[in-house]
């Protein structure tokens, strides 16, 4: 999801639960809803953007009471489910960002294996020109697929 839909639907999910509760009736539980906030701007963003929206969150909730002020225990609870949420989406983001910075470092040990293995088509051999272009079978795979070679040998110029 990119970041401007990630927005979108977290300030769409607020305004609606805000938006509810100013005009349900008293004992709504419409805030609790509040708790998605942070998994859902975890889906674009890091650990510094996630606790902005929880914040924000866990502030309308304590805001909400005013309605209704037998309801401590509630705002208690979301207060401690938007940050056991937000907590763990920030372990996602962090764990996911150290898997692609492994993954970052795995494709270029490849393509620099790759490089070494796969040398450039001289523009001439014997009296030919020659050229070669890779592309990968895979879409977005800069690495893998068939090994070629150009050579002049005694029997002539071979391709493989």
């Amino acid at each position: 999801m990119n970041a401007v839909a990630t927005l979108s639907a977290a300030l769409l999910l607020y305004g609606v639960v805000v938006g509810v509760q100013l005009t349900a009736p008293p004992g709504s539980r419409s805030p609790s809803v509040l708790v998605a906030l942070p998994a859902v701007v975890a889906l674009s963003f890091g650990p510094a953007v996630i606790v902005g929206p929880a914040a924000v969150a866990v502030g309308t909730r304590w805001a909400f009471l005013v309605q209704d002020p037998r309801r401590v225990g509630a705002a208690l609870g979301t207060t401690a489910a938007v940050c056991v949420i937000a907590d763990l989406a920030c372990f996602v983001v962090r764990r996911r960002e150290r898997t692609a910075a492994r993954m970052g470092q795995i494709l270029a040990v490849a393509e620099s294996v790759q490089t070494a293995v796969l040398r450039s088509v001289p523009p001439r051999v014997g009296g030919l020109r020659a050229a070669a272009e890779y592309r990968s079978a895979a879409e977005f795979a800069r690495i893998g697929g068939d090994l070629y070679a150009v050579v002049d040998s005694p029997f002539g110029v071979c391709g493989a």
